[in-house]
């Protein structure tokens, strides 16, 4: 019975921790190119032992018309690559701004990188032109060529992981491919691929769930405390 009572707290703590990448995808649903987690948690066999492992789902999420020209969505595979503390990360989040010195940036603030580096879209004056953004990626200011954004595509994505500001960090192991033609869409975003009625309902069972748990473990302490109530009568 002592071995149940460990199981059942262990599927406590389970449910408590898929409670919360739940709550987490919900309280995403309106973050730009977000992606959402699955939790899976399970018993080691033949242990009490827990196992719990949190994997990310990469579909596609919705396109949306913002008609912002620096805005860019990603139809398909593909990370835009961002420069953060002399390190490369990547994003499903285009919403893009320029900064006072023209160089395009992420809403944080952090360089947009492109084949060559950071992409300057000023001109000598640091004021900047009517921009135009291919469907592969080329930036013209004015008809003029000012650089192509630089996006990339792993093998597997298993290597990914998130690290805050809704950016990526690939295993050292793992090789970026610079695409060629990658499919990009300027004035629109990708929506977070979070449906929220699928993430309620799981909620709502998590909660039934750890309430059934709950009585169960009672149960369990109010049994053990009586049979142990008996045993000392005698």
């Amino acid at each position: 019975m002592r071995i149940d009572l460990e199981r059942l707290k262990n599927t406590m703590t389970a449910q408590v921790y898929k409670n919360d990448i739940t709550a987490n995808n919900l309280a995403n649903i309106n973050t730009t190119g977000y992606k959402k987690d699955i939790a899976f948690a399970q018993l080691v066999k033949d242990s009490v032992k827990l196992q719990v492992e949190v994997k990310t789902n990469f579909s596609q999420g919705q396109l949306e018309t913002t008609d912002n020209p620096l805005d860019i969505a990603i139809r398909g595979r593909g990370f835009f690559t961002i420069l953060k503390d002399g390190q490369e990360f990547y994003t499903r989040n285009g919403h893009f701004n320029i900064s006072s010195y023209g160089i395009l940036q992420t809403s944080d603030g952090l360089p947009v990188l492109g084949d060559g580096g950071e992409i300057n879209l000023s001109r000598g004056d640091l004021t900047v032109g009517e921009i135009l953004i291919s469907d592969h990626g080329e930036i013209y200011i004015d008809d003029d060529y000012a650089g192509n954004l630089k996006i990339v595509d792993f093998d597997d994505y298993k290597g990914l992981q998130k690290k805050g500001q809704n950016l990526f960090a690939a295993d050292p192991r793992m090789v970026p491919e610079v695409l060629d033609e990658p499919d990009l869409q300027q004035g629109k975003l990708e929506g977070s691929n979070v449906n929220p009625l699928q993430e309620m309902v799981k909620l709502i069972e998590l909660q039934r769930n750890f309430e059934s748990s709950q009585r169960a473990i009672t149960t369990i302490d109010r049994a053990e405390g009586k049979a142990a109530n008996e045993i000392s009568r005698y």
